[in-house]
């Protein structure tokens, strides 16, 4: 963040505790107080000021910046006989890790980047992970030839999206393979325009692809229907699972808090998806 960097001791991809430290120091470095266990209620226009409600008191203030980013509240998806499946039903942002899970068959829904990091964990602590994927997909690796594919995208950032996709299409393709001889199915559009036009980021792959690959964690396609520990999707493909893990994503739920009419609403909605990849995180 400004004014501070990452001691150099550290790795390029940071532990949790890192992070939290790094925070810590931040806090008192610059002498800044949050303050914690404080819910927003309320965010409203009151003349030239703003007016911010909370749990812990109100504030009044001449600019807000709103930071809660794309993971607000958790997606909770409903399937036909859901309330019929035996084993446990958890959202993704409830996982910890892996080992209560040891030896057991579990269902991950979606193939976003926190589902295939949780079922990479899975399989590190010997559980059988599957993934359930519905929608078309865009995969790229985290890193390409020691860099982050989100440093490189910074070079061609300038360009129109559909443009930058053709000109990275090639080294992608070379890298990652051809997804739909794993059961996967190809966005028709590229990463780039695929957040542009469906608010919906590629995934970072990280190993997950390589372990589809080795036949450690299996894909299967849409859930039609849940009956006890049996889930049953599309192609008359079946299996029984102990645990459903819903990695299907979050709503960013402004209009909960922020009192804006909902075409501004909608503006900053957008602005989040854009800006939270390819260089553009702030």
């Amino acid at each position: 963040m400004p004014f501070k960097k990452f001691a150099g001791s550290l790795p390029r991809y940071v532990s949790r505790q890192d992070v939290v430290n790094y925070l810590d120091d931040y806090e008192k470095e610059l002498n800044i107080h949050p303050l914690f266990n404080t819910e927003v209620v309320s965010v409203k226009k009151t003349g030239d000021n703003w007016i911010t409600e909370t749990n812990n008191g109100n504030f009044q203030s001449g600019f807000v910046i709103v930071a809660t980013g794309m993971n607000h509240q958790p997606n909770i998806p409903e399937f036909s006989g859901m309330g019929t499946f035996k084993g446990k039903v958890l959202h993704s942002s409830e996982y910890k890790n892996g080992a209560a899970f040891t030896g057991k068959n579990v269902l991950i829904v979606g193939l976003g980047n926190s589902g295939c990091e949780q079922a990479i964990c899975l399989h590190e602590y010997g559980a059988h992970p599957s993934l359930s994927v519905r929608s078309a997909v865009n995969v790229l690796p985290r890193d390409i030839f020691g860099f982050p594919v989100l440093e490189i995208s910074k070079l061609t950032s300038i360009l129109p999206a559909r443009v930058a996709d053709k000109i990275n299409a090639p080294l992608i393709r070379m890298l990652v393979g051809d997804i739909t001889k794993l059961g996967l199915r190809k966005s028709r559009y590229g990463p780039r325009e695929q957040i542009e036009k469906q608010k919906r980021v590629p995934l970072l792959d990280i190993g997950t692809i390589k372990l589809i690959k080795q036949g450690r964690i299996k894909v299967y396609g849409e859930i039609l229907k849940i009956e006890g520990n049996t889930v049953y999707f599309e192609d008359n493909m079946q299996q029984d699972f102990d645990t459903v893990i819903l990695a299907t994503g979050y709503r960013h739920n402004l209009e909960s808090f922020l009192h804006l009419h909902s075409g501004r609403i909608n503006d900053l909605n957008n602005t989040i998806s854009k800006q939270t990849y390819f260089g553009k995180e702030g």
